[in-house]
């Protein structure tokens, strides 16, 4: 059974970090994390993340045991390309392009074993309609809590009105606009 983890847009050029892929396709898990934990380069650090969430998914999620893991594949692929410019002299801009790449770690076992269905189908249950209808309780409305019914202002306005309008004139100028005039009239 193989379990797999992705990391998208991780932000190394691909040609990078392939120089790590050679080094840890095919090692047993703790074989690997070694390799890559003591490389002083930012790419083995992100590949060393994306195999230690591999080894997560296939610990909690299907119960296998670590030291049973090989790495079967790291599939790194370009991702998206931010463009940028940099201004130079006589008012011009030369143009670089900063790349990203997506990983893809694949884990398979070492020796096959039996397991049982994973954790998560495991865990969810089924429920009957009536079961679900017999747990619902028809909510009550806690007296404290409801809404009061607030007479209106004497203006014909409502006290959500009137702060619309309020915030409606500070946005256009507030008072500025009453006093000061740009020309004389």
């Amino acid at each position: 059974m193989h379990v797999s983890a992705h990391l998208k847009n991780a932000r190394m050029s691909p040609r990078k970090l392939r120089l790590w892929r050679q080094a840890v396709i095919g090692l047993p898990v703790r074989e690997a994390r070694a390799q890559l934990q003591w490389q002083p380069s930012k790419g083995a650090g992100i590949i060393l993340g994306v195999l230690n969430s591999a080894v997560a998914n296939a610990t909690h999620n299907l119960e296998m045991a670590e030291d049973n893991l090989r790495l079967a594949d790291l599939t790194i692929n370009a991702g998206l390309t931010f463009k940028r410019f940099r201004p130079v002299s006589k008012g011009m801009a030369h143009a670089y392009v900063k790349r990203t790449s997506h990983l893809t770690v694949v884990l398979v076992e070492i020796t096959p074993q039996a397991h049982a269905r994973t954790r998560k189908a495991a865990d969810i249950a089924t429920v009957t309609v009536e079961a679900l209808a017999a747990d619902v309780q028809p909510q009550q409305i806690d007296a404290g809590r409801a809404r009061k019914n607030v007479p209106a202002p004497p203006g014909g306005r409502s006290a959500t009105e009137e702060a619309y309008q309020k915030v409606k004139m500070m946005q256009q100028g507030g008072d500025k606009k009453k006093t000061h005039r740009r020309k004389s009239v």
